[in-house]
């Protein structure tokens, strides 16, 4: 191909209803979007993709703008650090109305410039995106914004997902000598926040590249739209398992149960929260019915290896310990997620509670994350590491 034809950019101006195609001796080859494209309206102005870096630049209609990485990549290339919803809501607050944040201001200073100068990696999960989309109006456009453009396109693999592989491989470690790990948690792949998500790579180059151009506009249209979203059915899912669990720790109270009699009643929860996911595991690994009742009676061991479903397992026996505990529907995103991101990332900055649970569970579990207790202890801890 003559190198004055190969494509240096590659756009859809949303404004203008056209695609573009820069070539690399300057000229720009446009035609007007047909069809359903035609007719799409949202908040993404264009978007620019740079065959040369592999990076999307995507423009809202009110002039800002995110660049995402699309990969494939085999793992970020910086340390990656997971942060709970309030601390993204405090950059955003430092990015949009520094005047409002005085507490912790220069540890979120300091933050800021290392996601920006790409030092460190700050993926996204589902549990951003649920807590974003419950906002609306400027809130969420400018929350959203600030997310998308520190993020890159990195995500954390849903963490169901994480802990199926974790127990799929340790399962299926009982049928062959060769070690199995999950997939990598954090990646580039499309759709990876979600449940459901299973993505492999497409069959060709300009396949997997159109599925990763599609998802990085999808995501950045689904957190920045101005709709707010309340799954009813999930809310009324999650205050039953916490008061199932407040049940389980009051009666553990009255009962003077043993510390041994609270971490096997912590171990009981778990296998039946997982109930689903050990049958599947199970039956991929075609273990028969003897196999399986061993590894049952032996998971203890097993799930010690676990990164993420073995801090679900501790932080879930502490807090059981404590009958006065006050079980909140929000702990079921936070102690999955969060023990999964301190299972697989270099570093969580988290919410007070939780930062004390997964602090208190380090020695009981395989080695993971770092968990300061503040923005400047966490970009101290990332300042030392690098150099």
């Amino acid at each position: 191909m003559d190198s004055d034809r190969i494509p240096t950019r590659l756009a859809v101006d949303w404004s203008h209803r056209r695609a573009e195609v820069e070539l690399a001796s300057g000229l720009v080859v446009a035609s007007p979007l047909t069809g359903r494209a035609e007719e799409h309206e949202g908040e993404i102005g264009r978007t620019d993709y740079d065959p040369e870096s592999g990076e999307l630049t995507i423009t809202f209609r009110w002039g800002d703008t995110a660049i995402f990485e699309l990969g494939p990549a085999e793992a970020p290339g910086a340390p990656v650090v997971y942060l709970d919803q309030n601390h993204w809501v405090m950059l955003a607050r430092l990015q949009w109305a520094p005047h409002k944040l005085t507490a912790h201001r220069e540890g979120y200073e300091r933050l800021m410039g290392l996601a920006r100068d790409r030092t460190i990696t700050l993926p996204l999960s589902s549990a951003h995106a649920f807590e974003t989309g419950r906002k609306d109006g400027r809130q969420r456009r400018e929350l959203a914004a600030t997310m998308l453009q520190l993020s890159r396109g990195w995500q954390m693999r849903n963490p169901l997902k994480v802990r199926r592989e974790e127990l799929l491989c340790a399962i299926a470690g009982l049928q062959t000598d060769a070690p199995l790990r999950p997939r990598p948690v954090f990646t580039l792949d499309p759709d990876a926040l979600f449940d459901a998500s299973d993505y492999l790579g497409e069959s060709s180059p300009d396949r997997d590249l159109r599925a990763r151009l599609t998802w990085a506009s999808a995501i950045a249209e689904t957190m920045i739209e101005n709709e707010r979203e309340d799954d009813e059915d999930a809310r009324a899912k999650r205050e039953r398992w916490a008061s199932m669990y407040k049940a389980i720790g009051v009666g553990l109270g009255e009962s003077n149960a043993s510390r041994e009699e609270k971490r096997a009643a912590a171990r009981a929860a778990i296998l039946e929260d997982f109930a689903n996911d050990l049958a599947g595991a199970a039956a991929a690994a075609r273990l028969d019915s003897q196999a399986w009742e061993d590894w049952l009676e032996n998971s203890e061991d097993s799930i010690a290896t676990m990164p993420a479903t073995r801090r679900i397992q501790e932080i879930t026996a502490q807090r059981l310990s404590n009958p006065q505990y006050p079980w909140r529907s929000n702990d079921l995103s936070d102690m999955h997620f969060l023990s999964c991101a301190a299972g697989y990332a270099d570093f969580v900055l988290a919410e007070g509670a939780t930062t004390h649970d997964l602090r208190l569970a380090e020695s009981h579990v395989p080695a993971g994350a770092r968990i300061p207790r503040s923005p400047a202890e966490l970009v101290d801890a990332i300042e030392a590491e690098l150099l």
